[in-house]
């Protein structure tokens, strides 16, 4: 029965992260961001080719996701699932990767989607919030000097990635923040070959 629960729980985070938040809000000032800009559903995308406005909802709903997926997991694991911790971490873990693979590997994007920035955050945030706020300022820090985003979310991901590897967390979180960093990462190839080119746009 736990682990019935288990897989629902991260069936459930999938699906919310898979909400096309970018397509949704495109389509109501008349665009489809697929088909503007780099072609990105993420607020990045959605500020430049339909405005700031519309970037802040998208970013907003994308925090929402990541925040939602994870405390509902918190929610099943209090009162459903096993009161033993290893248990209870992976089951957290495991849906705050499925809530960041559903939103860059979306359903209704015909498994296309975000880059994970934002909801990468927000279930940072939600596991550990002291690192999700140094994530944060690594991130703003960069962009306040480059003002590039790609760059700037990257950097956040590496430090993420490396404090994953040096197991300073438990091991089922370490290993799912490992996987979202690669995840992200992996997303913004476009973006490094721009990078390395000096093509990146400056927001």
């Amino acid at each position: 029965m736990e682990n019935l629960f288990l897989f629902f729980v991260v069936v459930v985070a999938y699906l919310i992260g898979s909400f096309p938040s970018g397509l949704i809000v495109s389509s109501f000032y008349g665009k489809n961001v697929t088909q503007v800009g780099s072609g990105n559903v993420g607020a990045t995308n959605v500020a430049r080719v339909v405005g700031k406005k519309a970037g802040a909802i998208v970013l907003l709903v994308d925090l929402l996701k990541g925040v939602i997926a994870v405390f509902a997991a918190k929610l099943f694991v209090a009162f459903y699932l096993s009161e033993e911790p290893l248990y209870q971490a992976t089951t957290i873990s495991l849906t705050a990767l499925a809530a960041v693979a559903g939103h860059c590997f979306s359903i209704p994007g015909y498994l296309k989607g975000g880059k994970g920035v934002a909801t990468g955050v927000a279930v940072l945030l939600a596991v550990n919030w002291k690192l999700g706020l140094f994530a944060i300022l690594v991130f703003i820090v960069s962009f306040f000097i480059t003002r590039i985003v790609s760059l700037s979310s990257l950097a956040a991901v590496v430090l993420v990635f490396l404090i994953a590897i040096l197991g300073i967390l438990n091991l089922p979180l370490s290993i799912a923040l490992a996987l979202i960093s690669i995840i992200i990462a992996s997303r913004h190839h476009e973006n490094i070959k721009r990078m390395i080119k000096g093509e990146e746009p400056r927001f």
